[in-house]
């Protein structure tokens, strides 16, 4: 975006949200063990999905970047959500660690197929959902 202030405000907003919607849409309001459960796996790959694109992003030579980090965390959050009641915790780190590669590597690819997605939101969506829902029969 043009304004990374914005860009980070917006990303944790979505963040935040993500614990509602995590958590409602699994219908765990009425089991708080689980609740619990999904908002620790939520925060774990949203978090590793940051951290490890931030890395990727400096392992390739480029300077320390908030931009890929924010997307990593939102693939991060996309891949834990479709198996953040069925996975421990541990499992939650690795998902999101291993979404990174997944945004990171996609989004690389569609630039040189000059494939326009200016925010990332194919890899983010598409890459980083079809690992989330195929790392539930991986870890769940």
């Amino acid at each position: 975006g043009h304004s990374t202030s914005l860009s980070c405000l917006g990303t944790f907003i979505l963040w935040f949200g993500w614990y509602g919607f995590n958590a409602v849409s699994t219908l765990a309001f009425s089991n708080m063990y689980l609740a619990s459960r999904i908002c620790v796996n939520t925060t774990l790959a949203a978090a590793s999905g940051g951290l490890g694109t931030l890395l990727l992003h400096v392992v390739h030579g480029h300077r320390p970047d908030v931009t890929p980090a924010l997307n990593g965390i939102l693939g991060g959050l996309v891949a834990i959500t479709a198996g953040c009641d069925a996975v421990e915790p541990y499992a939650a780190i690795a998902i999101g660690t291993l979404a990174a590669p997944c945004y990171y590597y996609s989004a690389a690819a569609l630039l040189r197929l000059r494939i326009d997605d200016p925010i990332g939101a194919s890899p983010v969506h598409c890459f980083c959902g079809v690992w989330g829902v195929l790392s539930v029969g991986l870890f769940g």
